[in-house]
């Protein structure tokens, strides 16, 4: 008697578990369908992270509710995003920094890392004004180390 009462026990408490999992796994589809939209949102460019942050958060959720390859290949995929556009934004703040100084080869240098990553109107407009005050900069030397060598 006593072990049908805890069979019914146990058969009740996995009844519950798997209606819990059943709505676990039918959240984590609505969040994935939500993140996989978000994320079609993105436009790929550099500055904008606020996209793909949203859609990391739902897939976050997903992997937490239903742990599945497919979330945690959106995380990844969407955290390398993440890390580029970081990445890209560095590279230019340093690469104003060196234009800034007056050091336009260093500058062209680090645009062009920058242009690996991504390739946008105001990366390519540093890098046109870089190489022509590098230019501009090779002909000055050019003439100083000639002057130099006739006041000798």
């Amino acid at each position: 008697m006593v072990r049908w009462f805890r069979l019914g026990e146990l058969l009740e408490q996995l009844e519950r578990n798997i209606k819990n999992w059943r709505e676990d796994i039918s959240q984590a589809e609505l969040k994935a369908s939500q993140a996989k939209d978000i994320e079609a949102k993105d436009r790929n460019n550099p500055y904008e992270t606020e996209i793909l942050l949203e859609a990391l958060q739902l897939y976050q959720d997903c992997d937490r509710l239903n742990s599945e390859p497919r979330f945690i290949e959106a995380i990844t995929r969407i955290e390398q995003k993440l890390q580029s556009r970081q990445k890209f934004q560095e590279l230019m703040t340093q690469g104003k920094k060196e234009v800034e100084g007056g050091f336009y080869k260093q500058a062209l240098n680090i645009f062009e890392k920058a242009k690996e990553l991504f390739s946008i109107t105001e990366l390519e407009d540093q890098i046109v004004l870089c190489q022509g005050k590098g230019q501009e900069q090779d002909k000055y030397e050019a003439i100083l180390t000639q002057a130099n060598q006739l006041a000798r």
